[in-house]
């Protein structure tokens, strides 16, 4: 209970920011994942929100806290924990290399192969990332002579672009359904629209035929 008036008050927070013309990164996260048809969809996936913050430390860690604390209270919908979860790992990579402390810099691997690493998981789905990642790790923890250095990084690269992959999933489905509404909302007006159109053309030939009887 304690739980659910905490984010109830975060919400409203959000909501009047987003009313007032002053939102804050949270609230543009927050006000597509509430779907709430009175906020226009943002239709750029989620975790592009930190181009905003161009490297940012201090804008940074107050999202960072901010997520953290829907990732916490927002319990009761799986997608939802999903969403702040993937979004705690992004934002976590974004920090660490606005600090200058990422393990992609301190890993000694040379640009090329960190190159190859990003070529191999771009563009990768959910699932796609999900099967590797199980492959590394397995390829981690065999005992055989490999580039354990190329592989530890490969992993730490993975889980954050398997994280954007899943808040890219989560975009795409909350787009199709808003758009499911909006299309919904447009048919509903439409058959008011129309049925109107009935009703008065009802109404002035009823209005004609009894004019039409009184005259004669």
């Amino acid at each position: 209970k304690e739980d659910e008036f905490h984010l109830s008050q975060a919400r409203m927070r959000s909501e009047l920011r987003l009313k007032e013309g002053r939102p804050k990164p949270i609230d543009i996260l927050f006000k597509n994942l509430s779907m709430d048809g009175e906020y226009e969809f943002e239709v750029q996936e989620p975790y592009k929100i930190f181009r905003n913050l161009n490297n940012n430390v201090e804008d940074l860690e107050e999202l960072q806290k901010d997520v953290e604390m829907y990732r916490d209270l927002d319990r009761t919908n799986p997608e939802h924990q999903d969403f702040w979860g993937a979004l705690m790992v992004v934002c976590q990579d974004e920090l660490e290399m606005a600090r200058g402390t990422h393990s992609i810099a301190r890993s000694g691997l040379h640009v090329s192969v960190q190159q190859d690493i990003t070529t191999l998981l771009k563009g990768k789905t959910h699932q796609q990332l999900q099967t590797l990642h199980g492959q590394v790790l397995k390829k981690l923890q065999s005992g055989e002579v490999i580039d354990s250095e190329y592989w530890e990084a490969l992993l730490k690269r993975l889980v954050v672009y398997r994280a954007k992959a899943r808040l890219r999933e989560i975009h795409e489905s909350l787009l199709r359904r808003r758009l499911g509404e909006l299309e919904q909302r447009a048919w509903d007006e439409g058959r008011a629209a129309r049925q109107k159109e009935e009703d008065e053309a009802e109404k002035e030939r009823l209005e004609a035929l009894t004019s039409g009887g009184g005259a004669a």
